[in-house]
């Protein structure tokens, strides 16, 4: 969830062509394929889907424990890194959805260089922001285009 973008990786992606780290790493995430995180209520209405091998009904568990993990990742992030992953404005919505919720009281930080972010995810994104989530947040644009908001 809190991950930093390079450290979640697609190795399905490799082309055989990379020289070194940086290069895997941009192959292994070009193109998108790491979501933004989900809120609870979001994740819990998702496993609702989803059916159990074990013929158990476990979703009750796993989203209690999402939950918690959710609550305790954000709660404390200081740093949320998600730049070059491809994510446009419903990436960028669903996070502002998030920091929004008030999960991220001590984010200082936030990442978003070298994603296409068009003008509806910036919009949600700052009406989030001035709305007061992440109060620890200073904005701070060097290159617009590029969205390092720290």
């Amino acid at each position: 969830m809190t991950k930093n973008s390079d450290k979640s990786l697609d190795l399905g992606r490799l082309t055989g062509d990379e020289r070194d780290y940086g290069h895997v790493v941009r192959s292994c995430k070009r193109g998108g394929g790491r979501p933004p995180p989900l809120l609870p209520e979001q994740f819990a209405e998702r496993l609702e889907e989803k059916r159990f091998t074990n013929g158990k009904d476990d979703k009750p568990l796993v989203a209690g424990l999402y939950k918690q993990a959710f609550e305790e990742e954000f709660g404390k992030a200081e740093k949320l890194s998600y730049w070059d992953l491809g994510w446009g404005d419903a990436e960028a919505i669903q996070l502002s959805k998030l920091l929004a919720s008030g999960a991220t009281p001590k984010l200082k930080t936030l990442y978003l260089n070298r994603n296409p972010i068009g003008d509806e995810g910036v919009k949600a994104l700052a009406v989030a922001i001035a709305g007061g989530a992440a109060p620890a947040l200073e904005v701070r644009a060097k290159h617009p285009p590029s969205f390092a908001f720290t």
